[in-house]
This record gives structure tokens, C-alpha cells and sequence, in this order.
């Protein structure tokens, strides 16, 4: 991965001008773009005196067309690389179309983003030893570097890397061999690093980048959701403006760039738990009071899971490849390596292919999709297929609030009564078949609590005067040890002895007069 210095003013204009004349066909707009940046003039004011000063080179940089003719410019830059590839007889890393016409061939080893220039290449490391691996790394670069120099774009070795991916027998001790460092030309090193960060994401081992990338995403979200924690409490706002908010600013920066990514259900599952307690917290839902479910709550706020989501995301990919069959990412998910035997990218592919399963089983169009044992998908993925016809409507319906990564929930129901239970609120006329609806209700509408957790002040049980590490703590053991013990009678005889007490402590009451209620009682 390389990094431009100041690129945009120092590339040769001469030769992106006769690039664009080679790139484009309209001569007339070819000649304007001659005629107006040819001669750029630069012009400043010192102390009331013009100063005029010619920029020979470069593109001009506030002009709307300077960053496409650096693009195109730069496009000569790849084909004189290439140019002396094919001189040495190396031919990058060429793929074999898999989908669309047959027989077409692309060479995917290169990326540019503007003044970025990312490359992609197989190191032959098998009876070689680190000089003969440093060699080849050493001729790739300096491919680059020479080409690059012909236009006087220059790269910045600071913000240039190697992420070197070994693997096989021997790959550990080749790696620990190669160092940190790899001198590519005289006085010019380039860092070698296992993964690193490219455009917001992480770029690496497969299986590592992807456990560290979620952890990123969570960790982001978790701080966007901190950052709006007092929006979250206004009363004034509607739980479905809160809910919109989550989508646009915690949901955006949770699941950026994981449709890209294959993720285990472990991982999925992550996500959807990080996004389960804030929709908690927004909905204002505790599990162990109101006992409503992952996926009641989802519908409840109108958000699908994640793992429906990025399905739906997916399948909006794979519609905008379909309508372009011959880019050079359809050719590297569904095509070959020349030479090679096994098709495709059999991870994609079955995603694919599980989408597709769950877009039909939700309501959607049924569409074939299959792998042979070599690899090669039967989808029809061509302009005119199923997939490129899809509709906007069609995709959404897969959108679900299950997700395919939770567990179903074996919690038992409680058996109904045989009679109706009659809420004991004043002024309330609500009946349930079952206590576990009753107490939910209570809670929710009436704002009921447990009688003995309003007991506790500190982490000390009024009970059995146990000791705790918290008030939770105390408040946990009061409602499931203390305040289950004896009967009904002789558990509110304690409760009412011990709010008698604390009245006498805190000087509401006389003591004369709570040792009188007491007598009264018995």
C-alpha cells in the first residue's frame, strides 16, 4: 500500500494531457482540457505588486476536473507498469471469469483510489530462502517505483507498507527471517506489517482482521452510544425518534464494512447482543423485569436483527455486480485463478446461496442457486437475471427481527390458572391467566417493585445482617433468600418490624410507639 506526496502537484502534465488525448474519444473535449490547463498561471499580491508564476506540472486543485485528470493521468502510470510486467513474463494475479460471457479475463492484483496504489501478489516461498523471497518483493516494488518516477509521482515511504501473509510449512521462521523492514531500493525501506487499517477497516489475516474488526465496531458504537446517553433519558422525545437515531448514528458505525466480511455466528452473535442492550437501554426493557424476549423487543422498536440486515445488504451487492458482470470483483468471487481447478470463493458463494434461501423462505422470490463440487456457482448472474431484477421492495423482505444466530428460547410457560388473576391496584380492572402476565403489568403500568428490595439502603441484608459487595447484590438476596423463607404471614411481620425500626432510628416515630403497634399486632 502506497501513498502519494503531494501528487495532484507533481504529476507530469505534459503526459496526462496526452493521456487524456489517448483516453477519450471526443477530440474536441480532449483539446479543451489542452487548452485549459496546459499553461496554469499562478497569481499573488505583495505589498500591491502581481506576481505571476507558470505551474508547469501537476494538475490544478480546486478546478472540479482536476481530480479526474489525475485519475486518468494516473492510469498511464499502471499501463507502463504492466508494460514492463509483460516484458519479464509475470502476469500478475489473473482470474478466469466465472459468470457472464465465458473466457474473460482480468487481472485483479492492482487497486487505486485516487493517490493511493494498493497491489496484490503470490510470493512463491517453497524451497526459497529469505533472499530469494526478499528478491521478488523487492522486484514488485521497484516496478512502481521506476513507472512511477517517469510521471514524477513520488511515494511517501513513511505511509508505505507491506502486509506479508505467509503460510505453509516453515512460514513462521521465513516471517520471523524477513524482519520488520525490507530495503527495496538504495536508502529506501518499506515497513512490513501483519495487518493494518485501510479505509476505516481492518486489513489483514482473514480470521484475525475479522475478531478485531468487530471489536473496533463495538467499541465505536459503545462510544456513540455514550456520547448521546442524556438523549436517551429526554421524556420530551418519542421512542420512535430515539429509535431513528440508533439506526443513523450507532447502527451506521456498528456494521460498516461486515457485509464485506465472512463472520461466523459467534461473531454475528456479538453484534447482535451489543445491539440488544442498547435497544434495551433506549427502550428502556430490563430482561429480569418485563421477560420480553431478543426478538419482541426488536419488534416492539421496528429494528431488524443484524444478521437479517447485512443479508439484506448483501443481496443489494451482489444486484449492483450482477448489473456489472465483468468487474473485476464478480471475477475474483465467482471466477478462478488460471491454472487452477477449484472456482470462486467458496465462503461468498455459500453466503450467496444461504441469502438467497432466506430471502425465499421470508416471502420472497425463489431463486436457484447452487455449487457444484468444484467450486463453480449456477446462479444466473447475468444483467438479465433474477438477482439483477430484483426490487427494492423484494430485497427487504428479508429483513426479519429473528435472527438465525440466537438460540430459541426453551424458557418454560408458565402454566394458566384456572381462575382469572385481578390486578390489585386501586382504580385498575386488568385481569391475567397467569402470575407471570400480572407482574409484568404491575410493573410496567403501575411501577410496582419487589416489597423487600425497597428494603435495602445499603449493601447490608435488614434480614440476616449479611454483608455485601453492592446494593444489587443485597437486593438479589433479599428477594431470593430472605424474602422466601416462612410463611407469607411471618414475612410481612418481619417487614413491617423492620420499617418500624428504621423510622425509630431516623426519629419519625417514638420508640414507646412502635413497641405499642408491635403489642397491637400480636
Amino acid at each position: 500500500m502506497g501513498d502519494g506526496v503531494k501528487a495532484f502537484d507533481r504529476i507530469d502534465r505534459r503526459k496526462v494531457l496526452d493521456q487524456v488525448h489517448r483516453e477519450l474519444d471526443d477530440s474536441d473535449l480532449s483539446w479543451r482540457h489542452e487548452i485549459r490547463h496546459d499553461n496554469v498561471l499562478v497569481t499573488s499580491e505583495v505589498e500591491g505588486q502581481q506576481l505571476v508564476m507558470a505551474m508547469q506540472d501537476g494538475v490544478p486543485q480546486g478546478d472540479p476536473n482536476g481530480p479526474v485528470l489525475y485519475v486518468i493521468g494516473y492510469s498511464g502510470v499502471s499501463e507502463d507498469i504492466d508494460d514492463e510486467r509483460a516484458s519479464k513474463g509475470y502476469g500478475g494475479l489473473v482470474f478466469e471469469n466465472g459468470s457472464g460471457p465465458g473466457g474473460n479475463i482480468e487481472d485483479i492484483c492492482r487497486t487505486t483510489f485516487v493517490d493511493d496504489h494498493n497491489e496484490t501478489h503470490t510470493i512463491d516461498t517453497e524451497g526459497k530462502d529469505v533472499e530469494d523471497v526478499v528478491q521478488q518483493i523487492q522486484e514488485r516494488v521497484q516496478e512502481i517505483i521506476n513507472n512511477q518516477a517517469k510521471w514524477k509521482v513520488v511515494n511517501n515511504m513513511s505511509k508505505t507498507i507491506l502486509l506479508v501473509e505467509l503460510y505453509g510449512k516453515g512460514s513462521r521462521q521465513l516471517r520471523q527471517r524477513l524482519g520488520n523492514k525490507i530495503e527495496v531500493a538504495p536508502g529506501l525501506s518499506v515497513q512490513i506489517v501483519r495487518n493494518t487499517k485501510y479505509l476505516g477497516v481492518q486489513v489483514g489475516g482473514i480470521d484475525e482482521s475479522t475478531g478485531r474488526e468487530i471489536t473496533q465496531r463495538i467499541k465505536s458504537a459503545g462510544e456513540a452510544v455514550t456520547r448521546l446517553r442524556k438523549f436517551w433519558k429526554l421524556k420530551g422525545v418519542s421512542l420512535e425518534v430515539k429509535t431513528k437515531a440508533y439506526e443513523q448514528l450507532v447502527r451506521t458505525v456498528l456494521i460498516y464494512g461486515l457485509e464485506a466480511r465472512q463472520l461466523s455466528k459467534a461473531q454475528v452473535m456479538r453484534v447482535e447482543c451489543f445491539q440488544t442492550r442498547t435497544l434495551r437501554r433506549i427502550g428502556n426493557s430490563q430482561s429480569h423485569i418485563t421477560h420480553e424476549s431478543n426478538e419482541e423487543l426488536r419488534e416492539r422498536l421496528q429494528v431488524p436483527s443484524i444478521d437479517s440486515f447485512l443479508a439484506r445488504t448483501r443481496l443489494r451487492l451482489w444486484q449492483q455486480m450482477a448489473n456489472n458482470p465483468n468487474s473485476a470483483v464478480m471475477t475474483a468471487l465467482t471466477g478462478r485463478i488460471v491454472g487452477e481447478e477449484t472456482w470462486g470463493s467458496h465462503p461468498h458463494l455459500n453466503q450467496l446461496c444461504g441469502d438467497l434461501r432466506l430471502l425465499a423462505e421470508r416471502g420472497g422470490p425463489t431463486i436457484n442457486a447452487q455449487i457444484d463440487g468444484r467450486g463453480k456457482i449456477t446462479v444466473d448472474l447475468s444483467p438479465t437475471g433474477p438477482i439483477a431484477t430484483l426490487q427494492k421492495t423484494q430485497t427487504n423482505k428479508v429483513k426479519s427481527y429473528v435472527s438465525r444466530c440466537e438460540a430459541k428460547q426453551t424458557r418454560p410457560v408458565e402454566a394458566a390458572s384456572e381462575e382469572m388473576l385481578f390486578c390489585d391496584a386501586f382504580g385498575c380492572t386488568a385481569s391475567f391467566r397467569t402470575k407471570h402476565r400480572l407482574q409484568t403489568h404491575r410493573v410496567k403500568t403501575h411501577g410496582y417493585r419487589d416489597m423487600y428490595r425497597n428494603l435495602i439502603v445499603d449493601e447490608t441484608c435488614p434480614m440476616c445482617k449479611g454483608k455485601f459487595a453492592s446494593i444489587h447484590g443485597a437486593k438479589n438476596h433479599i428477594q431470593k433468600v430472605c424474602g422466601t423463607k416462612g410463611t407469607e404471614e411471618e414475612r410481612a411481620e418481619k417487614v413491617r418490624r423492620i420499617q418500624l425500626e428504621r423510622q425509630v432510628k431516623e426519629g419519625k416515630i417514638a420508640p414507646i410507639a412502635a413497641a405499642f403497634h408491635l403489642q397491637s399486632r400480636q
